[in-house]
């Protein structure tokens, strides 16, 4: 224990004497990185974009060419830190979820000596002009600071304007930024959450109200990017999709992340380019299967290969019918497996067939008497 204190120590003046550039710049992306609040309209990347927080690594300064959109983490840094008067409230500063007591369940992270209610979460509020655009889509951009909620059991809810936000919730709850180290993320605004983003203000706030974990946080910046262009630092995610248990693969699988979403080969790869740099979230369907997701880092110009799936079966939905019954039988385009049974105990495969229609129209032909039982087993 005392070596590792000892290595984490270590790392942090290290890290302190990395060279750092400065802070500011302009860009058309994000306009004053100095500045707590900018609202550009119609930039290279969305129709509106609303930042609050200044771009500074909480105060730290970014290292000589750190691009704090690539998705690369920063160097650890060191705690605790004041934030400065001009800092936008709920950024630049140490955040400890409310639950915690001083008493946690699995221990705790460093921003937890700090003292209340000076490290109470606080929201974070954006305020813009929504008056006149027609919100197609939304997506956030958080540069986030040591989120370790699978480290020390915390159970992150994210909520915006008082409504949570599944999808950030994912996110933020895979992190583990032990350092501490800051990273961007950017997920897309859920579509139920649109209506609050089209009010023309926002409330986003992070905090564990239940576990009493000992995990403290903190937000360089938020960034608000309504109706995207596509035009985000991106990379490409790949991998392979399979059935758990025989390792089958399975080709025609749905690969989503972000806003992005290809289907599997014949022989269950995948390649999913364009995915916004950062964290991103990405998950794998197939009809007659659970879905099944993941989180991966995926940094700006690079691949992030290995990202594979192992999707388990669903079970078949089976229903028993005579014959007569089955004439009325009323599903379309659905696939099929008919067995038939004189006795409800020992079946046989009649064959697999397509289509309400097509089932009638071969029980029809096929059944000796209306008195045999057949079972229809629904297919993916």
């Amino acid at each position: 224990m005392k070596l590792k204190k000892l290595f984490l120590i270590a790392l942090l003046v290290l890290a302190s004497w990395l060279p750092r550039q400065g802070f500011g710049q302009t860009t058309a992306t994000d306009g004053d990185w100095l500045a707590s609040v900018v609202i550009l309209s119609n930039t290279p990347e969305a129709q509106l974009m609303v930042r609050v927080g200044d771009i500074d690594n909480l105060g730290f300064g970014w290292p000589t060419s750190f691009d704090p959109f690539s998705g690369n983490d920063t160097p650890g840094h060191g705690f605790p830190w004041a934030p400065k008067p001009a800092d936008y409230s709920g950024t630049d500063r140490i955040m400890v979820v409310s639950s915690f007591n001083g008493n946690p369940p699995a221990g705790s992270d460093g921003y937890s000596g700090t003292t209340r209610p000076d490290n109470n979460p606080r929201p974070i509020v954006l305020q813009y002009p929504a008056t006149g655009i027609q919100i197609v889509n939304a997506a956030l951009q958080i540069f986030v600071d040591d989120f370790q909620a699978p480290v020390w059991g915390a159970k992150y809810q994210v909520t915006l304007n008082g409504k949570r936000y599944p999808e950030l919730e994912v996110v933020i709850n895979s992190l583990v930024q032990t350092g501490p180290i800051g990273k961007l993320i950017t997920v897309p605004v859920s579509p139920s959450l649109l209506p609050e983003v089209a009010s023309g203000q926002i409330a986003l706030l992070f905090d564990d109200p239940t576990t009493g974990a000992g995990d403290g946080y903190a937000i360089d910046f938020v960034k608000l990017l309504i109706n995207l262009k596509g035009n985000l630092q991106s990379g490409t995610i790949s991998g392979h999709v399979s059935e758990e248990g025989t390792g089958r693969s399975l080709a025609g699988a749905t690969v989503s992340a972000f806003d992005q979403t290809v289907q599997t080969d014949a022989n269950g790869d995948y390649r999913l380019a364009n995915v916004p740099a950062g964290l991103a979230f990405v998950t794998a369907s197939s009809p007659g299967y659970q879905t099944g997701s993941t989180t991966t880092d995926v940094r700006a110009g690079q691949t992030s290969a290995g990202v594979n799936f192992q999707l388990q079966r669903l079970p078949l939905t089976v229903a028993i019918y005579t014959a007569v019954e089955l004439e009325f039988f009323a599903h379309v385009g659905t696939r099929y497996v008919l067995q038939y049974s004189a006795d409800l105990q020992n079946w046989n495969d009649e064959e697999q067939i397509q289509g309400a229609g097509t089932l009638v129209n071969r029980l029809r032909a096929t059944r000796p008497a209306a008195q045999r039982y057949w079972r229809v087993a629904q297919k993916p």
